[in-house]
């Protein structure tokens, strides 16, 4: 196995602990595997602002992927690198279709959350992700031109007919995945962590070969199949364990230090 120079990381369910932390020993492996000459890059479904401040808790100041791959944008500097729309055509056309299903939706523009009303299901999301939500009245009347991700949340067996329609709807035009069985996610078809660590690996001259991917769900399996080295948390369904080169320990076990440790050759 050659140098691996780019690390890919999963936050929830991943690097962060049930109640949302980081533990000491995550910390010091990425820390180490950044004093070896190798990008440490998080690769989640969340907002910017709601993965920023993990990003600097760990002092990582270059690109930062966002909502399932549509946004690539620095964390110091706040420069954009990539980023992904659905079209206003699709958008609306979508909304109205999610609108009619009895789920919630939220509705991302510019890094800010949009919600019909601000019900428990709002109320719960903002006090997880810790970012702020505006109550907006109906989302399909609302004048944008473009949006970067919907998420419908709602119950898992309904999403998942919901999923298998909005396939047959939209799945030539957008991509569509869960990240969790509660949430199904739209966004643009590129939107997603294996294509955005494939632009973002052409940028900086780093091939797939050279590495490693971290996570635990549906969303994560993409770039886990992508990238030279798979790691699987313990605490994947058996899928996207399957699909990994290796399965590491559970997110409340320190799984991404312990696979950080065995490839990059790390104390404990």
């Amino acid at each position: 196995m050659g140098l691996l120079r780019l690390v890919a990381i999963d936050l929830d369910d991943t690097l962060l602990y049930p109640d949302r932390t980081i533990s000491p020993r995550a910390k010091r492996a990425i820390g180490a595997v950044q004093r070896l000459g190798s990008q440490v890059v998080l690769a989640t479904g969340r907002m910017f602002c709601a993965a920023k401040p993990f990003a600097l808790e760990l002092e990582l100041t270059g690109p930062l992927i966002a909502y399932q791959g549509a946004l690539v944008k620095t964390v110091a500097e706040e420069n954009i690198w990539r980023h992904l729309h659905i079209p206003a055509g699709q958008l609306v056309q979508l909304l109205e279709w999610l609108e009619a299903e009895p789920v919630h939706i939220n509705l991302y523009v510019d890094d800010q959350l949009y919600v019909e009303q601000m019900n428990s299901t709002a109320e719960r999301y903002a006090k997880y992700s810790r970012v702020e939500v505006k109550e907006v009245g109906r989302l399909s009347r609302l004048p944008f031109e473009a949006a970067t991700k919907v998420v419908a949340i709602g119950d898992p067996d309904r999403l998942s007919d919901l999923q298998i329609r909005s396939q047959a709807l939209f799945g030539p035009a957008l991509a569509i995945n869960r990240s969790y069985p509660h949430f199904l996610e739209f966004g643009h078809l590129e939107a997603t962590k294996s294509q955005a660590l494939a632009w973002l690996g052409e940028k900086l001259g780093i091939g797939p070969a050279a590495m490693m991917a971290i996570g635990d769900g549906e969303n994560d399996l993409d770039m886990i199949e992508y990238a030279g080295i798979g790691v699987a948390m313990g605490n994947a369904p058996a899928v996207i364990q399957a699909a990994a080169d290796f399965v590491t320990a559970t997110n409340d076990a320190d799984g991404v230090a312990i696979a950080l440790e065995k490839y990059f050759n790390l104390t404990p």
